[in-house]
């Protein structure tokens, strides 16, 4: 298994910035209000900008609704959708899919998703773009 500092080096470079002490928290309980703000902090990142996602379980069609909206996306908009529109104007997004390789690649239940999921954002375009922009930044670890 490898270390975080591992990872981070692999995935993210030696420039990237994970975590910083001027990075802000903000509590979230209820689901409504949370999903909401996920969506705004990525639907107004701008060139230059990172998203960076480390997760056990991601759904590229989860709807994030409401909020903040890029004029190429519609107001309820899957969460693969949005990363992709993002990546595709020049936003630096990266997706650490994470769980058991062995398990994964045998399509054991728990861990399908994510093999599902990596396949699907490497292909996903968004409007107005030819070709698939999350290619390369969404890796299964």
């Amino acid at each position: 298994m490898s270390s975080l500092e591992t990872l981070k080096k692999r995935y993210f470079g030696p420039s990237a910035m994970v975590f910083d002490e001027s990075t802000e928290i903000l509590y979230f309980v209820d689901g409504r209000s949370y999903f909401k703000a996920i969506r705004d902090a990525i639907a107004a990142t701008v060139t230059g900008d990172q998203i960076y996602s480390l997760g056990w379980w991601f759904d590229p069609n989860f709807q994030l609704y409401g909020g903040l909206t890029p004029p190429t996306l519609p107001l309820h908009v899957k969460v693969g959708d949005l990363l992709a529109d993002r990546k595709h104007n020049e936003v630096d997004v990266r997706i650490i899919l994470n769980g058991a390789q062995y398990l994964a690649a045998s399509k054991a239940a728990s861990f399908q998703i994510n093999w599902d999921a990596l396949e699907d954002l490497l292909g996903r375009v968004p409007p107005g773009a030819a070709t698939p922009p999350l290619a390369g930044c969404v890796v299964y670890d």
